[in-house]
Order: structure tokens, then C-alpha cells, then sequence
């Protein structure tokens, strides 16, 4: 993973490895930087929570690693986000390395060694450096007054009107009356920001997706789905990364099940928001009701579960002839932990339903011939998964 960050970014920083890690919401960050939570290491989800020494250890170790790839130390302060930047705490309690220590510092290429193209010169570096600080912490007085200086020293300077888009970008969004239209111009600004601000685009967008998704509900929208789903509150919500949002926008649309959109967001919510039971529940019973678009998704790069993405691997990768519609029926049946056991969860369609109770009760009594014969004459192929499956597991291993 941290690999994978050092590639994308060019630089280590210990927020993003623990938010690309999954151990802290985005959510949960923002609440932090924002002053409305006294502490980061209470908001941390997984072990190293349990052990503040376990992840000073890691990360320190992340630390050398990054500096191994000719990175060196830049400190990142530990300030609440807006105007008013007021120290942070961390907590854990001492550890060794500290906690504020590791956190508070990132590994950048260094600047001695940066090429500057014809566009630049250190002074216009700085304020570009500067502005980028300034709007990831919410700050436009001191984004403006930076932007002002560079526009002295460098007129020409291609990005101007770029800085400048992002910088006003909150005022013009508000005076938008139509919230799909507002949808579609933050849309568009995405890009600039990526282009501009790079990891820190997200901390800059965040607040303007919270709003237009804020704006969004309080117009109904999650009452009546929209003419338009993509500009249903949950998509502005998942913008924001604030995932207990968008599932709840999502699960007060009357009739949402039936919109293969919201269900792919509102599994991606629930995961996020560490609740892979309902997760897979939605994609599973996607792989019944809008089954070629649930292949592509779970062949995604981004597909976010590994577990079943590895699964659906296997399920291709088998001889025998399947749909995607069996892949819930041939999950139960392999890898049985990954499927809910929710008595109530079984296709609508009623063969497949058939198919999937056959599946279920041989599962339940393996060794039972008749259970065995019921799934061989409703899918001969499944009986055949589950057997290999089967011998596989009570071979002697060499």
C-alpha cells in the first residue's frame, strides 16, 4: 500500500496511508481538524488503536522506508482546519517514537533537488505551496492574499485562473439556485482541483460536496428519487466521503432497491462504514437482478471487497459453464462465510430462488444424498462446484 501511495503521490504522508488503510474514516478526520472531536487516536478503527506503541512502531518503520526512496522530513502542523489554527491533539498516551512526532511530519522529494520548469521560479513555487496549504485547511483569506502575491510576481503565470476558480468557488456555488446545476459546475471543478491541490483535493472539496448535499436533502431528494440519480443527496454525500450519510440518504428513498445505482453506492457506503455483511448482501443480490453490470463491478479496479473480488476470480476461472446469476448459489456453496445467512435473502426470480434453496440446504446437510440429488436436478454444474470444493478440503495435505 504505502508503495502504491509513494506512486500516486509522490510523498508519504501518515493521514493518508491511514485513511487509504481503512483505519480512519475521512469522516472522522475532518470532525478532528475541525475541532469537533478532542482526539485522533479514540477515532482509529482497528488494532492499532488497541496499542499506541504497535503504530508508532509502524509508522516510524513507514517513515524509514519513504526516506530509504530519497525522501526527506517536512513537518505537517497538527492545526484545526479554518481560520483559527489551533494545536490538535493526538492521544495514545507516550509512546516511542511520538505519535505528534510521526503524524506531524511528511516525506516529500527534496525541494533542493526539484526541477523547476519555464514556468516557475522558487518565489512562485512557495506561494503555490502556499495556496495549496491554505485551501486543504479551509482558509481563502490566506489562499486570496497568497493568490494576490503570485498574480504580482508572476502575471503571466499559467495557473492563475485556475487558483483563482478555487478560490471563489464556494461563492459561486451558492449563488446557484438549482442544485443539479450546482451538481454538474462542482463536477466540473473536480479536476482542477486534482490538477492543482493533488492528495489534498479531497480535504478542499469535502466541504462544497457536504453542502450541495446538505442543499440537495433539504429540497426532498431523498424522498422521491430524482429525475436524474446522479444527482440523488447520496452521490454528493459520497463525494464528501461521509459514508453513515450517504447510506442513510440512500435507505429513506422510497423503492431504492430496485435502482442498481443506489445499490452499488449504498454497498460501497456500508463497507466503508464497516459493515461488510449488508455490503455483500447488496452485491450479491445485484449479481441477480442486474447481473452483467455487477460482473463489471466486481472485476473493477476499485472494487473495494478482495475477499469476493478473489471469489469471483475463482468462479470465472472454473470449468464449468456458469451465469453471473449463479455466482450467490455457487459462493454459498464454496465459500459459504461470504454469502448472508438472512433467511429472508433469496432472488425474487423463481428459478433462481429455487436454484439458491437447493444450494442452502445442501450446504446446511452436506452429506445428505437427497439434498444432493435436489441441487443435481436443478444445476448439475453447482453440484459438481460443491463436491470439488469438498474433496479439495478433506484431502490429506502432502
Amino acid at each position: 500500500m504505502l508503495d502504491q501511495l509513494l506512486l500516486e503521490q509522490n510523498l508519504f504522508d501518515p493521514f493518508e496511508f491511514l485513511l487509504a488503510a481503512g483505519w480512519l474514516r475521512f469522516a472522522d478526520y475532518e470532525a478532528w481538524r475541525l475541532g469537533r472531536q478532542p482526539e485522533l487516536f479514540t477515532l482509529l478503527r482497528v488494532e492499532p488503536k488497541a496499542k499506541a506503541t504497535e503504530l508508532a512502531a509502524l509508522l516510524s518503520e513507514l517513515h524509514s522506508y519513504a526516506r530509504a526512496q530519497g525522501l526527506i522530513g517536512q513537518p505537517q502542523p497538527l492545526e484545526r482546519w479554518g481560520p483559527e489554527p489551533t494545536p490538535l491533539k493526538v492521544g495514545g498516551g507516550a509512546t516511542e517514537p511520538p505519535l505528534d512526532a510521526l503524524l506531524g511530519t511528511r516525506l516529500e522529494p527534496d525541494p533542493a533537488r526539484k526541477q523547476l520548469d519555464l514556468f516557475h521560479d522558487s518565489g512562485a513555487t512557495l506561494l503555490e505551496e502556499r495556496l495549496r496549504a491554505a485551501l486543504r485547511a479551509r482558509r481563502p483569506q490566506a489562499a486570496a492574499e497568497a493568490l494576490a502575491q503570485l498574480r504580482e510576481q508572476r502575471p503571466t503565470h499559467p495557473q492563475l485562473a485556475g487558483w483563482q476558480q478555487l478560490i471563489d468557488a464556494s461563492t459561486t456555488l451558492a449563488a446557484m439556485p438549482d442544485a443539479s446545476v450546482r451538481f454538474q459546475a462542482l463536477d466540473a471543478i473536480v479536476p482542477i482541483a486534482r490538477h492543482l491541490l493533488g492528495a489534498g483535493a479531497r480535504d478542499y472539496l469535502a466541504p462544497l460536496w457536504t453542502a450541495l448535499a446538505e442543499d440537495l436533502t433539504a429540497a426532498g431528494g431523498s424522498d422521491n428519487l430524482p429525475a436524474n440519480p446522479a444527482h440523488h443527496p447520496a452521490m454528493a454525500w459520497s463525494r464528501a466521503e461521509h459514508w453513515q450519510q450517504t447510506r442513510t440518504a440512500i435507505e429513506s428513498t422510497p423503492d431504492w432497491s430496485s435502482h442498481f445505482e443506489l445499490v452499488r453506492l449504498h454497498a460501497r457506503a456500508c463497507w466503508q462504514d464497516g459493515d461488510p455483511h449488508t455490503a455483500r448482501r447488496d452485491w450479491l443480490w445485484q449479481c441477480w437482478e442486474h447481473p452483467d453490470e455487477t460482473a463489471r463491478l466486481l472485476l473493477a479496479k476499485d472494487f473495494p471487497d478482495p475477499a469476493l473480488a478473489a471469489a469471483w476470480q475463482r468462479f470465472e476461472d472454473s470449468d464449468a459453464e456458469f451465469d453471473s446469476e449463479d455466482f450467490p448459489a455457487w459462493l454459498l456453496l464454496t465459500s459459504p462465510g461470504l454469502v448472508p445467512s438472512d433467511p429472508d435473502f433469496s432472488p425474487a426470480d423463481d428459478n433462481l430462488a429455487d436454484i439458491f434453496a437447493a444450494a442452502r440446504a445442501l450446504q446446511a446437510e452436506p452429506d445428505q444424498i437427497a439434498r444432493r440429488e435436489a441441487l443435481d436436478a436443478h444445476h448439475a454444474g453447482l453440484l459438481r462446484a460443491f463436491l470439488d470444493t469438498r474433496n479439495r478440503s478433506q484431502s490429506p495435505r502432502p
